[in-house]
Order: structure tokens, then sequence, then C-alpha cells
């Protein structure tokens, strides 16, 4: 059965997504990922439990550092986009740290299935939601909190 999104288009919008994140938060997750993850294992019942942890607690540090990084990367910026610094320093730590709890949950890798269960695990749902939220729902918020301009059609 085919897929929602091909891979080239899952890429793209993963692209739209993660430039609401900040880098270093990608960077520490993947990092874990990749150090966490026994590309031998692929049952949770033969995953070691410490790396279950550790991943939990890592995925929940980082989402509450997220907004914390990402208001201050925005507020510290002399002209934010949408007028008040405080204003979209606060819309954009939400929606960094949204857009990274669906970067974590599209990731959908053995670490966080094993954590949250494998039935709870949905690309499809995932993929749907990730359209959503990068080319729907982000843009229109910017649009009505932070006034933003709207993006031109790009040259024929």
């Amino acid at each position: 059965m085919p897929s929602i999104l091909s891979v080239n288009n899952q890429n793209d919008v993963l692209t739209r997504i993660i430039k609401y994140i900040p880098a270093e938060i990608i960077t520490i997750y993947t990092s874990i990922v990749a150090i966490l993850t026994n590309v031998k294992v692929s049952d949770c019942k033969d995953m070691d439990k410490t790396d279950i942890i550790t991943f939990k607690w890592i995925v929940i540090s980082l989402i509450i550092i997220t907004p914390v990084w990402k208001y201050f990367s925005v507020k510290d910026n002399p002209s934010p986009v949408g007028g008040s610094t405080i204003k979209a320093a606060i819309f954009h730590a939400v929606i960094a740290t949204l857009s990274f709890c669906l970067y974590v949950y599209v990731d959908a890798n053995n670490l966080l299935k094993c954590w949250i269960g494998e039935n709870v695990i949905n690309p499809r749902v995932g993929a749907a939601v990730l359209l959503f939220f990068s080319i729907a729902l982000v843009p229109l918020l910017e649009r009505l909190i932070l006034k933003t301009p709207p993006v031109p059609d790009p040259p024929q």
C-alpha cells in the first residue's frame, strides 16, 4: 500500500518543520538516538531498558529546554518578525516545542516505540499531522498572531 508521503515529499515537509526547531536541539536528539539505537535489536523485549529510560529523560529534557532556548534566541533578536519581541518570542517558543514533539513522533525510532508503545506510533497519522501543521497551521497562525505578510507566489 503506498504511503501518504513519498520519501522526497516527506523529507521536504520534515525540512519545513525543522526550521522551527533550534538546530542544537535537533543535533542533540539525533546524536542521542544514534548512540542509543542498536540496529540489531528491533523488538522491545530485546532492547536495553536503560537505553529506553535514558531516551525518555533526554526527550523530556529537550521538550523543556526547547521553548526556553527559542524564547531567548527570538527575544535577543533586535528586529523579530511580527513586531513585539515578547509576543514573537512566546509564539516561536510554543511553535518550536510543538514542532519538536511532532518531529520526535514522525521520526518513530525503536526507542520511541518501546517507550510509548508500538500501537501509538502510526506513520499515516504522523504524516497527515505533519503536513497540516507545517503547511497550513503554522503559516496561518504566523499571519494571524504575528501579522506577518503573506508569502508571495514564486515567479513563473
